[in-house]
């Protein structure tokens, strides 16, 4: 048994499941996808935040923001498409376990 491993980008797969099509079957394929790269800027109605200059603005005026609380903003940015646990919320801010009986 052989491994091919195969990176690809967005439209590249349909491309690669063709190629991948005439390999014997004994063949084992570890597909890698590329990371998209995160945008710099994220927008929401009304809220705009600049990620690399740490920087939030609530229309055209700038929010105040403490290090922690942008960091909360931007973790919940996003994920802003799922619904997040105390303890999702407390591992990717603090980078630590939460403790339950500290809420």
């Amino acid at each position: 048994m052989k491994a091919i491993f195969i990176s690809f980008q967005g439209d590249e797969e349909q491309h690669i499941n063709k190629i991948l099509s005439v390999l014997p079957e004994d063949v084992e394929i570890i597909r890698v996808a590329h990371e998209q790269e995160e945008p710099n800027i994220l927008t929401f109605p009304g809220l705009t935040i600049h990620i690399l200059e740490r920087r939030v603005f609530r229309g055209d005026s700038e929010v105040s923001l403490t290090r922690l609380e942008f960091d909360i903003l931007l973790y919940l940015a996003r994920n802003a498409e799922q619904a997040l646990s105390h303890e999702q919320i407390y591992s990717a801010v603090w980078h630590e376990d939460s403790c339950e009986d500290s809420r």
